[in-house]
């Protein structure tokens, strides 16, 4: 794995959450995580922290 990528699992983000409950991914994880445009994700909630995860549907 890339040194840059195992910094993202120790780092935090900080994002606004909107008037609309949105909050943007930053552009670093969704290449991570390899999420695009219209993926499906599925929220979970685990020891009070929000775990997203990319929907497969193969």
């Amino acid at each position: 794995m890339d040194l840059f990528y195992m910094d993202l699992e120790k780092s935090g983000f900080i994002r606004s959450i909107d008037e609309l409950g949105r909050v943007a991914i930053p552009v670093d994880i969704r290449r991570y995580l390899k999420l695009n445009s219209h993926d499906k994700v599925q929220f979970h909630i685990k020891d009070g922290a929000l775990i997203l995860k990319k929907v497969n549907f193969d």
